[in-house]
């Protein structure tokens, strides 16, 4: 230390000073304070108040469809697809449902012109979506489609 046993002293005194009030200031937190307690009942009415029946939404869905992709070689690529359609109102469902017809040809025609690599990759499902709601909108110059969700994707 410093040779000098009074400073020597008080160095390890207040080191001790400091580390039993650290000590006893994390033992407090732990163990003594109190703590406050979930109230269940009160946070799930908070929770029943901020949904409302708009906010939620069900998805139309479309089932399995089967669409050939083109390929440099002599094996044949397809795209095996499920999806889920969601509109912008909860009322254009019905609308969509009767353009059903319209919207899987406009799938089989965006999704045939694609490679299978490009769909491979998570931009170029992404760019199918976009390109489907694009040429569906343009063929029913309406927009109904807000999102698509894919449930199954399989490229081969």
């Amino acid at each position: 230390m410093k040779g000098i046993a009074k400073i020597d002293l008080l160095i390890v005194a207040a080191f001790s000073v400091a580390t039993i009030a650290i000590t006893g200031f994390f033992y407090y937190t732990i163990h003594m304070a109190p703590k406050a307690l979930p109230v269940d009942k009160e946070n799930f009415q908070n929770l029943r108040k901020t949904i409302t029946p708009k906010s939620i939404s069900t998805g139309l869905p479309v089932k399995k469809i089967l669409i050939n992709l083109p390929s440099r070689t002599a094996r044949l690529r397809f795209l095996e697809l499920e999806i889920s359609l969601f509109t912008f109102e909860e009322n254009q469902k019905k609308d969509l449902e009767d353009k059903l017809p319209v919207l899987q040809d406009t799938i089989i025609n965006v999704a045939s012109k694609m490679q299978p690599e490009e769909l491979n990759s998570i931009s170029g499902k992404i760019l199918l979506e976009e390109r489907i709601k694009k040429q569906f909108h343009k063929k029913t110059n309406e927009k109904i489609i807000s999102k698509i969700f894919y449930t199954k994707f399989v490229v081969q």
